[in-house]
C-alpha cells in the first residue's frame, strides 16, 4: 500500500506540474503566491541593504530582479547528461516544450546558457552571489549593487561570475516578462 500511495502521489505531482510547471517551478507570475516567484521575492528581500535602497531601485528589484534570479534558478537545473531541466517532482522539462510559449532564439539562448552554467559547476555560494547580483539595479550604484560587486571580486571565479550575469541578464531580454512568467509546456 505504501508503494502504492507513493506512486499515485508522484503521478498526480507530475499531472500537476505538467499542467500548470511554471506556477510549481521556478518560473511564474511575479504576483503568484507559487514556490519559484515567492522564493526568489523572499530571497531577495532579505538581502543586505534591501532596505536602504531607494523606491525606484526595490521595485526594479520586485520586478526585473525577480525574474532575473528565476531565470538563473531554472538555469541550474539543467542536467547536461539528458539535455532537460529536473524538477523536484523528477519530471524533465526538455527546450523543445517551450517553444510554443518563448520564441526560438530564447530557448536556444536558454538551452546554450544552461549546459554553459552546468559545465561551470558553480557552487551555492557562487549562485548566489550571481543571484544577489542579478536582483539589484545596475544602474543605479547602490550599497547592494556595490557590496555584491565587492563579494564577487574577492572570489576566485569572479570574473565568470560576472560574466555568467551579464548573459542571464541578456537572456532574460530575449523575451517578454510577460512571455517568461506565462510559459506552458507542450508535450
Amino acid at each position: 500500500p505504501a508503494i502504492y500511495s507513493a506512486r499515485q502521489h508522484l503521478e498526480k505531482a507530475n499531472h500537476f506540474v505538467a499542467r500548470e510547471w511554471p506556477v510549481t517551478a521556478d518560473l511564474g507570475p511575479l504576483t503568484s503566491p507559487a514556490p519559484g516567484p515567492a522564493d526568489s521575492l523572499r530571497f531577495i528581500e532579505s538581502l543586505p541593504g534591501w532596505e536602504e535602497l531607494r523606491g525606484h531601485d526595490q521595485q526594479w528589484a520586485a520586478h526585473t530582479g525577480t525574474l532575473q534570479v528565476m531565470l538563473v534558478r531554472l538555469l541550474a537545473r539543467w542536467r547536461p547528461e539528458v539535455g532537460a531541466f529536473l524538477f523536484p517532482c523528477g519530471k524533465f522539462v526538455y527546450p523543445a516544450q517551450l517553444r510554443s510559449s518563448l520564441p526560438e532564439v530564447t530557448v536556444a539562448h536558454l538551452a546554450s546558457l544552461a549546459l554553459s552554467l552546468a559545465s561551470r559547476g558553480l557552487t551555492q555560494q557562487e549562485l548566489s552571489l550571481v543571484s544577489s547580483l542579478l536582483a539589484s539595479n545596475p544602474l543605479s550604484a547602490s550599497s547592494l549593487y556595490k557590496s555584491t560587486l565587492a563579494a564577487i571580486s574577492e572570489t576566485s571565479s569572479g570574473l565568470h561570475l560576472t560574466d555568467l550575469a551579464l548573459q542571464v541578464s541578456e537572456l532574460a531580454w530575449t523575451a517578454s516578462p510577460e512571455q517568461w512568467t506565462n510559459i506552458s509546456i507542450s508535450a
